[in-house]
């Protein structure tokens, strides 16, 4: 079973709008499966979206964010 997680569960921290459109983007150009989860928080509520784990290791490896 794969592991999907959000770039909050990922980084530890939220990854912010710019961050997120570009790992959305890469994930997409790349053909990789993207899944959401609703999420409601006292500072967020709203869609966040998920990404295999080692999809989100070999991004940040790789592209020196």
């Amino acid at each position: 079973m794969q592991e999907f997680m959000s770039l909050y569960d990922y980084l530890g921290q939220p990854g912010g709008r710019k961050l997120g459109q570009e790992v959305y983007a890469a994930a997409k150009a790349g053909n990789e499966p993207v899944e959401e989860r609703k999420v409601t928080t006292q500072k967020y509520n709203g869609r966040v979206l998920l990404y295999r784990r080692s999809f989100l290791e070999n991004y940040f490896t790789n592209s020196n964010k």
